[in-house]
């Protein structure tokens, strides 16, 4: 998205045509670093220079506290050999800085509590933490011969407000010339089920081992659980994964302490589920 920003300053001039244009590693990441070639008329270059230079600045400042680190570059690049055509160069440019990134709507910011049927003193309490609800993010921009993909990863807790996401998508492309639009990959929404039975199990099972409540939070992000709960209809599913620092990073790491406490709620867990359907009413229980 930065680079499609510099892009744009850098296009207000004549002659723009893209050459070459790549960023990103994986649709589930957000992308580090990207690059972009384009010619422009040589008369144009020093317009072009302060253009980008304006850009630059604007952006390290308004990023100055979240990415430190940010780094814009321009230099010259002899003999390249326009790919795209001024009308098609600048159909990509806007369809890059309009395409929907980012968070685009966030949970309600309250907090709920359910009582455990089995215990009625304690209770099983949900933070929704005001949260992500929708987002999108353009995972990877990459050239085939003359063609230039985009990939757009869409999310939301549901289902109707992502087809809505990739339907904007679809819009958005239809209004530039020759783009193309398609879905390569969906994985299902997983909507958060407050009476999960499961949920208490676990619960009451980190109880017992720390003498603590078990805080249950909403998280915003794409897992297996969606696909399982679709094709298992009625199924009691709950994620359990370890405290992640920087993820989808080079960066990325976790805490061995961590990991081993929730091992040892992981199997007893496991061992309380043998009582799974004893505890609740069988005529409401699935099997998991």
């Amino acid at each position: 998205m930065i680079l499609g920003r510099v892009l744009a300053a850098a296009s207000r001039t004549g002659g723009f045509c893209l050459v070459r244009v790549e960023g990103g590693t994986q649709n589930g990441a957000i992308c580090r670093e990207a690059k972009a070639v384009f010619a422009v008329e040589q008369g144009d270059m020093t317009a072009v220079e302060q253009a980008v230079a304006e850009c630059a600045r604007e952006l390290k400042h308004e990023l100055a506290d979240v990415d430190p680190g940010l780094e814009i570059e321009l230099e010259k690049i002899p003999n390249q050999t326009a790919v795209l055509s001024q009308e098609d160069s600048a159909a990509y440019v806007s369809l890059i800085n309009l395409l929907p990134s980012g968070v685009l709507e966030m949970e309600r910011d309250d907090e709920g509590e359910a009582k455990e049927p089995s215990a009625p003193q304690s209770v099983l309490r949900l933070t929704m933490n005001h949260l992500p609800e929708t987002s999108c993010n353009i995972g990877m921009v990459y050239m085939e011969g003359s063609r230039i993909c985009i990939h757009c990863n869409c999310r939301s807790s549901y289902g109707s407000k992502k087809r809505w996401l990739q339907e904007k998508c679809r819009l958005l492309a239809a209004c530039h010339g020759r783009t193309a639009y398609s879905v390569l990959t969906d994985y299902p929404e997983w909507e958060f089920n407050p009476d999960s039975r499961l949920a208490r199990l676990i619960c009451r099972e980190y109880r017992a081992q720390t003498g603590e409540p078990l805080l249950v939070e909403r998280s915003h992000g794409g897992n297996e659980c969606g696909t399982f709960s679709k094709r298992l209809p009625g199924a009691d599913i709950v994620c359990m994964g370890t405290k992640i620092h920087h993820a989808h990073s080079p960066r990325e790491w976790v805490g061995i302490g961590v990991i081993q406490k929730e091992y040892r709620l992981l199997l007893g867990a496991l061992r309380a589920m043998k009582d799974y359907e004893r505890q609740e009413d069988k005529s409401q229980c699935t099997s998991v």
